[in-house]
């Protein structure tokens, strides 16, 4: 079930039912409509009122709330009360820092989008099937990405990769600074090996709060789970 649908699907209803109550208190009193605009819970007060003509309306706003409160404690991809965030395919999870939270429109194509936008700390995470790019490797996504980010900054400054073991896992790391718009930026980019698949995790923050990043991205990744049985122990060592 598409969870973040459902809870569109709430919004849609609670806003018809909603300004639907309010055109009937507008069609009564334009002061007493401009009045509940600015307090909203005085449509309760106009329906109790007048129940007959708000009966239909009154319903639809209750559908509304109760799709919307579904629709996010109901869905699986995010647990509020662990901080785990899984995958839309349930195939991989995280557990984020408690300052951080699950985010939707950071890249289409990552398959886990979290971060701290009051900090302005922000991850993505990718999933790179071998089967389907059989010429990647760790090197070729270092590589790639490297001269993605710095085809954008000015005044790059580009670290050597290098590999750490985070929880067991190789993991392979490469990290930027530059000015983008004016704005001095610090990249990461961590590639972590699986039998099947590369896992590739960009984050990136501003430069006063890089150190606390790069700290936070390690607890992440190190939280990183295979949820499919199949591939979960296949790890590589390269």
């Amino acid at each position: 079930m598409d969870y973040e649908l459902v809870s569109n699907v709430g919004m849609v209803f609670l806003g018809v039912g909603t300004i639907w109550l309010l055109v009937l208190i507008f069609q009564e009193s334009v002061a007493q409509g401009v009045i509940t605009l600015w307090l909203l819970p005085l449509i309760y007060v106009h329906v109790r009122k007048d129940w007959k003509a708000s009966r239909i309306p009154f319903a639809i706003h209750l559908l509304g709330i109760a799709t919307l409160v579904y629709g996010q404690l109901a869905d699986p991809v995010y647990d509020r009360k662990t901080n785990t965030l899984r995958s839309a395919d349930r195939s991989a999870s995280i557990v984020l820092p408690a300052s951080w939270s699950r985010l939707k429109e950071l890249d289409k194509e990552a398959i886990l989008q979290a971060g701290d936008p009051i900090s302005q700390k922000f991850l993505v995470i990718f999933r790179h099937n071998k089967s389907d790019t059989p010429n990647a490797n760790v090197r070729n996504l270092l590589t790639h990405f490297a001269a993605g980010v710095t085809a954008k900054l000015k005044s790059p400054k580009v670290g050597k990769s290098s590999k750490r073991v985070i929880n067991g896992m190789n993991v392979y790391q490469i990290e930027i600074h530059g000015v983008l718009e004016r704005f001095q930026l610090g990249y990461l980019y961590s590639v972590i090996v699986f039998q099947d698949s590369y896992i590739s995790a960009l984050s990136w923050s501003t430069q006063e709060s890089y150190p606390a990043l790069k700290k936070e991205v390690d607890q992440i990744l190190g939280s990183f789970k295979r949820i499919d049985t199949k591939t979960s122990d296949t790890k590589k060592k390269i």
